[in-house]
């Protein structure tokens, strides 16, 4: 169960990392393909990775810490966010 929640909390901080890089926006659109069916990296699409990167960052974290942690208190801030940013 560690090496899951490893694996699944260093996945979410590089993929917010990205986000808020205004990198692989495409998977905040849905477009997985890279369709030319518009323009991905428009104003809206770079706006909402610079929004939603620092959450995926914090519930990643939060996901590390779990593991070494395992208070009660990682499991509600990343619930917590993912709830919010969701």
């Amino acid at each position: 169960m560690n090496i899951l929640l490893l694996f699944l909390g260093i996945s979410f901080l590089i993929l917010g990392m990205q986000f808020f890089r205004g990198k692989w926006l495409r998977l905040l659109a849905g477009n997985f393909w890279g369709d030319e069916q518009g323009k991905i990296n428009s104003a809206g699409a770079i706006k909402a990775g610079k929004l939603l990167g620092p959450a995926v960052i914090v519930c990643g974290f939060s996901l590390t810490c779990l593991i070494f942690d395992g208070s009660s208190f990682w499991q509600i801030l990343g619930i917590g966010l993912l709830t919010i940013s969701g």
